[in-house]
């Protein structure tokens, strides 16, 4: 049994203890792909030319005026978590599979005792993938974690113009 791997059904576990490392991710949150997703209108904010670096700071700058709205302390930028959420970005938009990274591994790339990731993908800006994670139980339970200290996220277009976001959080 891989003891890294997080069975992620809110109804059985929602974190896992080991060893003093804590894994957490959400379920993945995707806008439907297809003829479905042709029929959803883009919000201003998704249809705005925006570059990848821009998407990610606004992402990071709303994630923490949710976390204040919540009595929580801001998460700081950390280059590792920034560097595997840039790497699974990049991967789920080439690769168009939609699924969590191991938490493990970027405990082990970050050398951290906490790990959370989200995921989103969609033809929106910033503050609606923020406004989805957070009406997530799972996505909200890692945007608010009060064990998170540092953030790192990575947003790439996919093949079809979607934005595929991964937002890694971690704890030293």
């Amino acid at each position: 049994m891989d003891t890294r791997a997080l069975d992620t059904d809110p109804r059985r576990v929602r974190r896992a203890r080991l060893g003093g490392i804590v894994l957490l991710t959400a379920a993945a949150l995707a806008v439907p792909v297809g003829p479905a997703a042709a029929a959803t209108p883009a919000t201003p904010e998704a249809r705005s030319v925006m570059s990848s670096d821009t998407y990610e700071a606004k992402v990071e700058l709303i994630v923490n005026a949710r976390r204040a709205d919540h009595g929580l302390r801001p998460l700081h930028f950390e280059s590792c978590a920034d560097m595997t959420a840039e790497r699974w970005a990049e991967r789920v938009a080439s690769t168009g599979d939609f699924v969590h990274q191991s938490s493990g591994a970027i405990i082990d790339a970050c050398r951290v005792s906490y790990a959370g990731e989200t995921l989103g993908r969609g033809s929106f800006g910033p503050r609606a993938l923020v406004r989805s994670w957070m009406r997530s139980p799972m996505h909200r339970m890692v945007v608010l974690s009060p064990l998170a200290r540092r953030i790192g996220v990575g947003s790439d277009l996919d093949d079809s113009g979607q934005w595929v976001t991964s937002a890694s959080f971690t704890r030293r």
